[in-house]
């Protein structure tokens, strides 16, 4: 069985604060001590419509840029997923 480490919260939150920096994905894993694909997982899985995000509705397609990484709505996902497979 492979072993694995969960990100943690504190993680998360220094993620996005590298993202918001226009760091790229492999150098906030050389930051965090993480494998780049590790960084690169959470951040597709874990993004969330901006006007999602805020409560509102989309108003058009959804673009790439419209997605942004939110550390505590990345933190609850996990946690449901977490429930979820237990």
């Amino acid at each position: 069985m492979i072993n694995y480490k969960h990100l943690w919260e504190k993680e998360r939150e220094i993620i996005y604060v590298w993202l918001q920096m226009y760091l790229k994905q492999y150098q906030i894993a050389k930051i965090i001590n993480r494998h780049p694909s590790t960084v690169c997982r959470e951040i597709k899985r874990n993004r969330c419509l901006l006007s999602i995000a805020f409560n509102n509705k989309p108003k058009e397609k959804c673009k790439d840029e419209n997605y942004h990484y939110l550390p505590e709505k990345a933190q609850n996902k996990y946690k449901k997923r977490k429930i979820i497979s237990w």
